[in-house]
């Protein structure tokens, strides 16, 4: 069988790193995000009892896909 599902998403990160090398500069790090809401999208597909497969994209704040198994003992 397959379950499908949709959720919003809202996340404010912001990270700033410095690296030196002695006395000089190397990199600045990431800066915030351009936005702060996304959306994800994704199906779980039930292979067998205890086995299922999930695939999800993500929207927005960020574009990424992710796949994975889930087994139950």
């Amino acid at each position: 069988s397959m379950v499908p599902y949709i959720g919003g998403v809202w996340s404010d990160t912001i990270a700033r790193v410095r690296f030196t090398k002695g006395s000089r500069f190397v990199s600045s790090g990431a800066n915030g995000q351009k936005q702060n809401f996304g959306l994800f999208l994704g199906t779980d597909f039930v292979v067998m009892d205890n086995l299922s497969l999930n695939l999800e994209g993500r929207i927005g704040d960020e574009q990424s896909v992710s796949a994975g198994f889930i087994a139950l003992f």
